[in-house]
């Protein structure tokens, strides 16, 4: 009996902590953000990011996942800017999701039908 009770206190303990970490994700995310990534350059220009956004994250491994791709599109920029072409890029509200997800969720792909639907396709990359 004495197990059983302990074994309930811990899932107790479990759930409310659970409940109280997601609550301090909805209540103030570049926090949330900071308190999960740490407080590097990248981090925090992450974490206002998401705040100009108004991007939420609900778990510790969707904020790992998303800053890895806000990461790589940063160098990405970086590395067009530096070019000197005639124009340049920079972070848009689309700069935590991946080329597939942004396909998937902003363009549209010709259906069975060939109707008017609309497609960019991504140029290769060269390095």
């Amino acid at each position: 009996m004495a197990r059983l009770v302990h074994l309930l206190l811990i899932i107790i303990s479990c759930v409310s902590s659970s409940s109280s970490s997601s609550s301090s994700s909805s209540s103030n995310p570049k926090d949330f953000i900071l308190a999960t990534l740490g407080h590097t350059d990248d981090s925090l220009n992450f974490a206002e990011f998401a705040e100009k956004y108004g991007k939420r994250y609900e778990s510790v491994e969707e904020i790992n996942k998303r800053f890895a791709v806000f990461k790589d599109r940063v160098k990405k920029i970086k590395s067009h800017n530096e070019k000197g072409l005639s124009f340049t890029v920079g972070i848009n509200q689309f700069s935590d999701m991946t080329w597939e997800e942004f396909e998937a969720k902003m363009l549209f792909n010709l259906n069975e039908s060939g109707n008017r639907n609309v497609h960019l396709r991504r140029q290769p990359q060269t390095h």
